[in-house]
């Protein structure tokens, strides 16, 4: 009975840990950004049912990917019954934003009917990119006002290979100085270096232990 009971209890963990993220033990990082925008770890199906009907959700943009099968079927049937609509795109919280993928969230972003709900596994990187994208080109804030890539209260490690979304920005605020009529789109899809910036960034080994193996960040 002992051994079942641990063998439940090693593949119930197992699972948990493949759909959500350590700190989903203890929060799900929710946060509105405006009325029309709100992020957040990976929810559970009731999580997502109660954000969707207290916020109106019209647009649900899951960051994660098609692989998590189970995950989206069931966030299928949610919308559908809901009424919203489930957006996927697959980012990595551990390089520099791919061109097709920022062109992709761009279109999404300034197609998709609002309130959006976006997240990722920990409603920390990836979610924190798009947020940052949303306030950006929705809300036209200049991207060095805009504070959606933090530790606190995002939990948010710039140090580790996550910081290569903020290296992202900074490398476009440099070539800004010089070049005030070239907007972020054009930039990334003309003139970043994608391997170059991947390449220079020096990440710190506790804040890679903390990310890769304590949060298990995707």
């Amino acid at each position: 009975m002992k051994n079942l009971k641990w063998k439940f209890m090693v593949k119930f963990l197992k699972e948990f840990f493949t759909k959500h993220s350590f700190i989903s033990l203890f929060t799900l990082n929710f946060h509105k950004v405006d009325d029309n925008f709100y992020r957040s770890a990976q929810p559970t199906d009731k999580q997502l049912e109660e954000i969707i009907k207290k916020y109106n959700i019209k647009t649900v943009l899951n960051v994660r990917g098609e692989e998590h099968k189970n995950i989206l079927d069931s966030q299928r049937k949610i919308c559908n019954k809901l009424g919203a609509e489930l957006k996927i795109i697959r980012l990595n919280s551990r390089g520099v934003p791919k061109k097709n993928d920022i062109n992709k969230l761009y279109e999404i972003l300034t197609t998709s009917k609002y309130p959006m709900l976006v997240h990722c596994k920990s409603g920390s990187d990836r979610t924190g990119l798009v947020a940052t994208l949303y306030c950006h080109w929705i809300k036209k804030k200049p991207i060095e006002k805009i504070k959606q890539l933090k530790a606190f209260p995002y939990l948010h490690f710039k140090y580790s290979k996550t910081g290569l979304i903020d290296r992202y920005f900074e490398e476009y605020l440099k070539f800004k100085k010089d070049n005030p009529e070239i907007s972020l789109l054009e930039w990334t899809n003309n003139y970043m270096d994608k391997e170059k910036i991947e390449k220079e960034f020096k990440e710190s080994g506790i804040f890679k232990f903390l990310v890769d193996k304590i949060l298990r960040r995707e």
